[in-house]
């Protein structure tokens, strides 16, 4: 895995699984939004009271589906300098690869970077966080929202690290070395430096 150095005094924020733009999404996570623009504006709403415009955001995975355009411009609202590891239902994971052509991902990769996005490499990175060093992926180790463990090739492999993930949606928050950071089980927030810290001390 790649490793991130985070600058000296900057703080770090993480998230995954907002499904910007898809329209089942408030009915198959249980998502209390009865229209699905109204999703979209109190995340935006829930993520920029808490990230500042010099903090580090971590999108880990499944940022923008549906109506690409829409969804983007969403995602491009968020404070922070942003930082997207790709899930499997992003436009630029290499599960779409398989379906599309190299153009076809390099375009919407340019998108994520004119909304302000640097994307990262889809196996995560790791990095360092008052001390303690973090894997962060969109997978988690083992474990899915489904009966069977789905993309085991594409998931990091397990070293000792605190993990940061998202993906499972609301089948756990934390779980042994793995804190599942997406919305759905985190308040539709971005997970804080200091909850990060407090996860890393609960399993030292």
């Amino acid at each position: 895995m790649e490793h991130l150095e985070v600058p000296e005094g900057v703080r770090v924020a993480a998230s995954a699984d907002h499904h910007f733009g898809h329209r089942r999404m408030p009915e198959l996570s249980r998502r209390p939004y009865p229209l699905l623009d109204a999703m979209n504006r109190d995340f935006i709403r829930r993520h920029n009271a808490v990230v500042g415009p010099n903090d580090w955001f971590f999108a880990l995975g499944d940022m923008c589906m549906g109506d690409f355009d829409a969804s983007l411009a969403c995602a491009a609202e968020l404070n922070g300098q942003k930082f997207i590891v790709p899930g499997d239902h992003e436009r630029i994971s290499s599960i779409m690869a398989r379906k599309k052509s190299a153009a076809y991902i390099d375009r919407f990769r340019r998108r994520y970077e004119e909304a302000g996005f640097t994307v990262l490499p889809e196996e995560g990175i790791t990095i360092d966080i008052g001390g303690v060093r973090f894997a962060m992926s969109h997978w988690p180790y083992t474990g899915d929202h489904t009966e069977h463990d789905r993309h085991v090739e594409l998931r990091p492999a397990d070293e000792g690290l605190p993990l940061l993930h998202g993906h499972v949606h609301n089948e756990w928050r934390i779980r042994g070395r793995m804190f599942n950071v997406g919305v759905d089980v985190n308040n539709f927030t971005p997970v804080t430096e200091e909850q990060i810290l407090e996860f890393a001390k609960g399993i030292s």
